[in-house]
């Protein structure tokens, strides 16, 4: 056999073509193969139970050893239920909470992966998060169970600022169960395409922001805001009912806005575009966002409503705590109510709220001085709130945050 050196070539018919000869030849007498890719995989039912805890102060004294079982529910053609141990599985873990996983179905061989996770308050996103665990249960009898005997130590948990609030925890189970049989199978790739983010938020900040096809302007405070009819009337019940009916009777095109800020109505607009907040520095944001409340609720926005009152359950403090409760009871927050009572039941946080201005003009009110109307509304929730400061005072809860059970002269609970 000949030794091929010197460059490339090709005996064809006699011919001996040169290296870029060939080269070029095999160019045209290539065929490309599509992009294959076989994959193995396991067939799978995936689902998720959440089990809410309410109350979850009044469920500590328990016992070790007791639990408190969800409702069934059925993932992947199994029974389960979540087992929830407040005071710890037996005396050597009462330190800590515990949660299992109960397979209902007896007799049942399963594979199956699980965590569980631990949501605080009105958060999505878990505080505690197990790793995937995989259990494997022979044919029973009996019910099994999975778990961990240590998931949070108790301490840990009392002391999260989202559970002193709303004194609940959420329980969230991930479930993977592995049927028998992996699948094989091949496909053809197609090109790579990159899908481009959504665009809408940002589209329709950049119209109110342009005002192109702006077909009716609102003035408040001299400031004018052309805006969008459709747009309001899509996002807010009370705007809808405005602008298709006497608005529409009369012609106008122009509306005046009482008892509001340029500043807050801006912001309004910019979350009925937007469906987000408009960015503010923390300054700002203290100073907005409860009159932006306000606005949510004049105008039937309950998101706006209920992020407002979210960030102001997290900013509450010793000089703000009475006049977030009374703008909380003139708006129906009943959930920013309870995070106010719940604040003032922190250790030491009544004596330092009894020195302050505020509490000085919340006692000498009496609410017989005033009338059935908004005014008389704000006192009157004022001096509720001085009762229930009182009420702590004497009969302080023997512990925290063991609340929930205690008479709120009113309140809610």
């Amino acid at each position: 056999m000949g030794r091929r050196c010197g460059g490339v070539g090709r005996a064809t018919g006699g011919r001996l073509f040169s290296g870029k000869e060939a080269y070029i030849s095999d160019i045209f007498h290539m065929e490309t193969a599509p992009n294959l890719v076989s994959t193995c995989t396991a067939p799978v039912f995936r689902g998720q139970h959440s089990f809410v805890v309410s109350d979850y102060s009044l469920n500590m004294g328990l016992g070790p050893g007791e639990f408190i079982r969800s409702k069934m529910f059925n993932i992947g053609g199994f029974d389960w239920s979540i087992r929830y141990y407040p005071d710890g599985v037996n005396h050597r873990c009462r330190r800590y909470i515990a949660v299992f996983l109960e397979l209902m179905t007896q007799g049942a061989k399963v594979r199956a992966k699980y965590s569980f996770g631990i949501l605080l308050g009105q958060s999505q996103t878990p505080s505690w998060k197990t790793e995937p665990t995989i259990p494997i249960s022979q044919e029973a009898s009996t019910s099994q169970i999975y778990g961990w005997e240590k998931f949070i130590e108790r301490t840990t948990l009392d002391a999260s600022p989202a559970l002193l609030l709303l004194d609940r925890i959420t329980i969230v189970c991930d479930i993977i169960v592995l049927k028998d049989g992996p699948l094989v199978s091949g496909v053809v790739l197609p090109p790579p395409t990159k899908v481009p983010p959504s665009a809408l938020s940002s589209d329709f900040e950049k119209l109110l922001e342009s005002k192109e096809g702006a077909d009716i302007t609102f003035v408040v405070k001299g400031e004018s805001f052309p805006v969008h009819k459709v747009v309001l009337i899509a996002r807010s019940p009370i705007l809808k009912a405005l602008l298709c009916g006497s608005m529409t009777e009369s012609g106008a095109s122009h509306i005046t806005v009482e008892e509001m800020e340029p500043v807050v109505f801006k912001a309004l607009l910019h979350f009925i575009y937007t469906d987000s907040l408009m960015p503010f520095d923390n300054c700002d944001e203290d100073k907005l966002v409860p009159h932006l409340l306000r606005a949510a609720d004049r105008y039937g926005m309950e998101r706006l409503k209920a992020i407002c009152e979210v960030k102001l359950c997290m900013n509450i403090d010793v000089e703000r705590v009475i006049t977030i409760f009374v703008l909380a009871d003139q708006h129906q927050c009943n959930m920013l109510k309870r995070a106010c009572l719940n604040f003032l039941a922190t250790p030491n946080t009544l004596e330092k709220v009894i020195k302050t201005p505020e509490y000085d003009e919340l006692k000498n009110l009496d609410p017989r001085n005033f009338p059935q109307t908004e005014d008389g509304r704000f006192f009157v929730a004022m001096r509720m709130l001085w009762w229930e400061i009182l009420f702590r005072l004497t009969f302080p809860p023997l512990h925290f945050p063991h609340i929930a059970g205690m008479p709120r002269l009113g309140l809610p609970a």
